[in-house]
């Protein structure tokens, strides 16, 4: 059964029966609630949030098909998503909350730049 189209599979329950050291997959919205980040860190188990491993094909879509910008220009940005995994993580260690904490952290930072560079490029 291919797991990816599934939303929701990581309950806490869930989390206690793994047998593993990591969990990075491709599935949307991953966790049943976002408590069961916390469940993943008091196991000792590092989770990747979905949302950035999954980024790639929005970087490279809206790059390439929305913004004309060369494939191997865009290759290059989807390339940085590791620093990004590993700015959640040092990001989620110095400030004593869960990896899904940080990147959401982070997303909202970043979707906060962006309006505010939309909307200076409207008012210019």
């Amino acid at each position: 059964m291919c797991w990816c189209r599934h939303g929701g599979i990581f309950t806490v329950d869930v989390v206690e029966l793994l047998r593993c050291r990591a969990v990075v997959g491709p599935a949307n919205n991953q966790l049943a609630s976002n408590d069961v980040a916390a469940a993943f860190a008091a196991r000792d188990v590092v989770w990747a949030p979905d949302f950035v491993v999954n980024a790639g094909g929005v970087i490279y879509g809206s790059l390439v098909d929305a913004q004309h910008v060369e494939p191997a220009a865009a290759m290059a940005k989807v390339e940085q998503i590791g620093a990004t995994l590993a700015r959640v993580y040092a990001t989620a260690a110095e400030a004593g909350v869960t990896p899904y904490e940080a990147a959401a952290r982070m997303a909202r930072d970043r979707v906060a730049e962006a309006d505010a560079l939309r909307r200076a490029a409207v008012l210019a």
